[in-house]
């Protein structure tokens, strides 16, 4: 179960980015979840089992450790645990590049309105609220909170602040009574901004 909170993680990612530890939050930022080299963020992975009780955790990391140019396109190197996996700052949200197919695809809109739905891959994602209070053990953010919609198999729910990054994730499976059960939970216990 781990490994697959883990992946699902990472698909999250792919799909959709001293420590500071308090409420100070970056105000009018140009990127929902800022690139530059020497950035990190390290989450708090929580499982689930069917009775809603945690059967165990871990911490993932998320390290910006290079740049460069690709086809004229700016992408960022972040290492996830050991993997390597690429992104982009665009002006309208956050990009995942794929070296196998030399393309970017939108994780996280930005800009954005509450209500407002986009493709993501074959994701549609909604943006309920754009001003949500949330406390994680890095501090209290008001975030932007997003989720698949359309899927009956399962629903993630993503919390970024701009200008931080992700805060907070959910993952949880849709049963056949179309109820929802949370399977995983991270959230960010520290990050550092240069």
């Amino acid at each position: 179960m781990k490994k697959l909170i883990a992946l699902l993680f990472i698909i999250v990612i792919l799909i959709f980015s001293g420590c500071k530890n308090n409420s100070t939050e970056p105000t009018n930022a140009k990127e929902i979840w800022p690139l530059k080299v020497g950035n990190y963020w390290t989450m708090k992975i929580y499982n689930y089992d069917s009775h809603g009780n945690v059967t165990d955790t871990s911490s993932s990391s998320y390290n910006v450790v290079s740049d460069t140019i690709i086809n004229g396109r700016h992408i960022y190197v972040v290492i996830n645990d050991g993997y390597p996996n690429y992104y982009s700052n665009l002006s309208d949200g956050f990009y995942q590049y794929s070296t196998y197919s030399d393309t970017l695809t939108i994780v996280l809109k930005y800009p954005v309105y509450a209500g407002e739905t986009y493709l993501s891959g074959e994701s549609t994602i909604k943006v309920l609220n754009t001003n949500e209070q949330v406390v994680v053990p890095a501090g209290s953010f008001s975030s932007y909170h997003y989720e698949n919609i359309g899927d009956t198999d399962y629903k993630t729910v993503v919390h970024c602040k701009p200008g931080v990054g992700i805060i907070k994730m959910e993952y949880c499976e849709i049963d056949i009574n179309n109820n929802l059960r949370l399977v995983g939970k991270s959230e960010l216990t520290s990050y550092k901004l240069n």
